[in-house]
């Protein structure tokens, strides 16, 4: 949406009024011409307005995509973290987590501890009184309290693999194919691009219970 702020545009009676033409010894002549120069004016500050309105509009709507971007990048390194931990109850806990956490502040998790977000979102989810505790401080409390969290948080990657996804002879649901895995990816990887976070977190936990 732009926002444009422009000028006022000259009004024709503050010209060739009876008090207006006073101004102009009563020359129309003049009156006409200073409120003909008084419009172009006026259009040429209406376009400067216009082109400043466009230009700021092209810069907000770069800063989001780049926002967005960085966000979708930290998530996908949230989730390669995620991954390699091989906690069957990851996306439980994950769920539990966001439940108690305000919107939003998942995403700014896995951007300012890059590291340790996957392991600070697990133990919150699985600490759901110390999380309320922690997210009732002052956001300034907060950032110390996770901070302090991350630095004492060390969750070892388990060596074997843990699932719920369904045994190997039992058939899953909807006839899953190596197609359908491709599309689903596709599909996250879209959602990451344009930093649809809720669509990129649902299409992983699907790609994950099938895996």
């Amino acid at each position: 949406m732009l926002i444009l702020n422009f000028p006022d545009q000259p009004k024709i009676d503050d010209y060739l009024s009876d008090n207006a033409l006073e101004k102009y010894d009563y020359d129309t002549y003049k009156a006409q011409a200073a409120y003909q120069a008084a419009l172009q004016d006026w259009q040429m500050k209406s376009l400067d307005a216009r082109s400043k309105a466009v230009a700021d509009q092209g810069r907000r709507t770069q800063e989001y995509t780049q926002q967005s971007q960085e966000i979708a990048k930290a998530m996908r390194a949230h989730y390669d973290a995620a991954d390699k931990l091989n906690l069957a109850d990851f996306q439980e806990k994950e769920d539990a987590a966001l439940q108690i956490l305000p919107q939003g502040v998942d995403a700014a998790i896995a951007q300012n501890f890059p590291e340790k977000s996957a392991a600070i979102i697990y133990y919150l989810g699985s600490n759901p009184d110390k999380a309320r505790e922690i997210f009732s401080k002052n956001p300034v409390q907060v950032t110390i309290e996770l901070t302090r969290l991350a630095d004492r948080l060390t969750l070892k990657p388990r060596g074997k693999q843990i699932s719920n996804a369904p045994m190997t002879d039992e058939p899953l649901s909807g006839d899953v194919t190596a197609a359908n895995i491709s599309s689903l990816q596709k599909q996250m990887d879209e959602a990451s691009s344009q930093g649809d976070v809720d669509t990129y977190r649902k299409i992983k936990a699907k790609l994950q219970g099938i895996r």
